[in-house]
């Protein structure tokens, strides 16, 4: 089944990107044009909660501090696609700033990153991260600014100015992350200008972007750039991009062209592809465009609105097969037509495996010896067998073994070390793996990391107040409902809970039922609290567990309003509502 929420963004989040990260589902969003510097833009929701289909998701809401636009705006969010997630935290927006906007001395990328605490969301921040030029060089400026900004952009063939929109001032879906042994990579894209006739915005190209950190938490830089023109003189955008488990990049894109801008015969909006492999000549899409679909029409019916969206995955069986869906044309009926093309660039490898999972440990109390289990895949063509593997403890001394069994080509097989790890003296703990297969043809896809954490044995605090609400109509006795959350490796029970409302007298209850380790639970106090007055009451709500070895995490602050006016009615969905009203006077 489904598992479905609704979120209020406080005005329309038009053009929405949807990115996954290991704590969140990133939204962005062109919403308040103008405001976007304090307004909430970005959106994140708690993803790990809807997985389970879990009540009272909370989503957190960031504007973009010092971003620049040129009206219709499009951030996006880093994406992480293959096996290994990455750490929580450190969730990067990334924006493109063009010198023709105002306030944008030379063209730059502009990345953000976000903190999420979902215990205590008002402590979530977001901080201008790194700006990377790209004003160095010949082929490094970009004009990113068709028509002005308007959406009628792109001629199409045989028409005489219903022209089609290039999608300005969007970084095209998705921005797709994926982690290898010695780095992380990113790659992005938008529509550039290319037609240099004076005052014509005819031609459209592909900028785009391979991004890469050198390890988790250091700087990002730009790795190669480039602009892909389409052959013949067509226009090309709406693109996606991914990468492969070997690096490679995948692109599928629309085309367009006409005689007028210079190429050899009318093209109607069709879908193609092109790539690179990862060794290949950097800045260069070096394979030659093929196509996914032929349209033989135009965007008719007066739209100027084009595709909005198109996407580029990889398949998870193989992680080398692209899968990419666009938009184009046919001249019959409703001519809009949706097309999903499949491609793969990779020349395939005889001798490559690689670890894509440490399953074990998890978060635990952990003892001085600790089994590592890890899953093994054979990427290549080729049946292996007695495969060193090693892993290693915080950067330290390298265990290695050898799997004797044999893994045939796209096969995956669990193997648990020997040698346990001594995981007892320190809070967490970073594992690192991989396979040291000789000859093996691609060894960035060779290892996995995970960080996992030696939990306290007793270990509980409040993580929410659900009642009552932030804002709204009170009155003298309202009923008080807390979260408690067991941080700890054992399971809990009778835990002394606490709230105080402006530092007044201190309201202690017990809650009585067992929660599982790394499980919540509900409260509602048998002490009511009087919210009748107008005004900001400012609540402390805590747990007071005698045994607990961690009181860091024991209380939180929540402020409730009570106002005069908070209506939350909405019966917009059976028809009804106020059609007029007349204030007096």
């Amino acid at each position: 089944g489904w598992f479905t929420y609704r979120f209020e963004t406080g005005s329309f989040p038009d053009y929405t990107k949807f990115s996954i990260w290991s704590d969140g589902y990133y939204i962005t969003a062109n919403k308040d044009q103008g405001q976007q510097r304090d307004s909430e833009v970005v959106f994140v929701i708690e993803r790990e909660k809807m997985l389970k289909g879990e009540p009272n998701v909370k989503m957190i809401g960031f504007p973009l501090p010092g971003a620049r636009i040129g009206g219709f705006y499009s951030p996006a969010g880093f994406n992480a696609i293959g096996n290994v997630e990455p750490p929580r935290g450190d969730a990067r927006i990334i924006y493109f700033q063009d010198d023709d906007w105002q306030g944008v001395d030379s063209d730059a990328l502009k990345m953000w990153s976000i903190a999420t605490d979902w215990i205590n969301p008002d402590q979530s921040t977001i901080t201008e991260a790194e700006v990377l030029s790209v004003a160095n060089g010949a082929i490094n400026p970009f004009d990113s600014t068709f028509d002005g900004g308007s959406f009628s952009n792109l001629p199409q063939p045989g028409t005489d100015g219903q022209n089609i929109d290039v999608l300005q001032g969007a970084v095209m879906y998705a921005t797709n992350y994926r982690r290898f042994c010695d780095y992380n990579a990113a790659v992005l894209n938008f529509a550039v200008d290319i037609d240099d006739r004076s005052n014509r915005d005819d031609i459209s190209a592909i900028r785009w972007y391979e991004l890469r950190q050198n390890g988790d938490g250091q700087p990002w830089t730009v790795y190669q750039e480039g602009t892909y023109a389409s052959p013949d003189g067509k226009s090309a955008w709406c693109a996606s991009m991914a990468m492969d488990i070997y690096g490679n990049i995948g692109m599928g894109y629309t085309t367009m062209g006409t005689t007028e801008n210079g190429a050899l015969e009318d093209t109607f909006p069709s879908i193609r592809y092109t790539g690179r492999l990862a060794n290949d000549p950097l800045g260069a899409m070096t394979f030659a465009e093929e196509t996914i679909a032929i349209g033989n029409d135009i965007q008719r019916n007066g739209a100027q609105r084009y595709g909005d969206y198109a996407q580029l995955t990889v398949d998870p069986t193989d992680e080398l097969t692209f899968w990419h869906i666009g938009e184009y044309f046919q001249n019959t009926g409703d001519n809009a037509r949706d097309v999903v093309g499949v491609f793969k660039i990779a020349t395939d490898k005889a001798n490559d495996v690689g670890v894509i999972a440490i399953n074990d440990p998890i978060d635990n109390v952990f003892s001085n010896s600790e089994i590592i289990t890890v899953t093994i895949k054979n990427f290549g063509s080729t049946p292996q067998t007695n495969i060193p593997l090693s892993y290693s403890i915080n950067g330290g001394a390298i265990i290695t073994e050898t799997f004797t069994g044999t893994l045939n080509p796209g096969e995956t097989a669990i193997y648990s070390f020997l040698s346990a790890a001594d995981l007892s003296t320190e809070r967490m703990y970073t594992i690192t793996s991989e396979t040291n297969l000789v000859g093996d043809e691609t060894i960035d896809n060779d290892c996995a990391s995970k960080v996992v954490n030696n939990l306290f044995p007793n270990d509980v605090g409040i993580i929410d107040l659900i009642s009552p609400e932030s804002t709204g109509s009170f009155g003298d006795s309202e009923i008080i409902t807390v979260t408690i959350y067991n941080y700890g490796g054992n399971p809990q029970s009778n835990i002394p809970v606490f709230y105080q409302i402006n530092s007044g007298t201190i309201i202690s209850e017990t809650f009585n039922g067992i929660i599982a380790p790394g499980e919540s639970a509900e409260y509602t106090f048998s002490q009511t609290a009087n919210l009748i007055d107008f005004g900001i009451y400012n609540f402390l709500i805590g747990t007071e567990l005698s045994t607990d070895e961690n009181i860091n995490n024991d209380t939180i602050s929540r402020t409730v309003e009570h106002r005069q006016c908070a209506p939350t009615s909405n019966c917009s969905q059976f028809g009804d509502g106020i059609n007029y009203f007349s204030l007096s006077n």
